[in-house]
């Protein structure tokens, strides 16, 4: 089944990618360090700053699905952010 991933993450992911699962998010990044560092205008980025806005960013996700769910939808909108 996840033959696709496998090839293409074989030096990143030692497991099955349903071992990185923790509740619903997988054990990933939702942001690129470089999408977040060129967002920045002129300040520096710590280390801890970015495990704290993706932490923020998958809060924010969760919450947006359950609000579409609420509304019987599978697809996430804007209006749910």
């Amino acid at each position: 089944m996840f033959e696709w991933f496998k090839a293409f993450n074989t030096r990143t992911y030692k497991k099955e990618p349903s071992q990185y699962l923790i509740g619903e998010f997988h054990m990933v990044d939702v942001l690129k360090k470089s999408g977040v560092r060129d967002a920045v205008s002129d300040s520096n980025v710590g280390a801890d700053f970015y495990d704290a806005l993706d932490e923020r960013v998958k809060e924010l996700i969760s919450r947006a699905e359950d609000r579409a769910q609420d509304n019987g939808r599978k697809t996430l909108k804007s209006r749910d952010v």
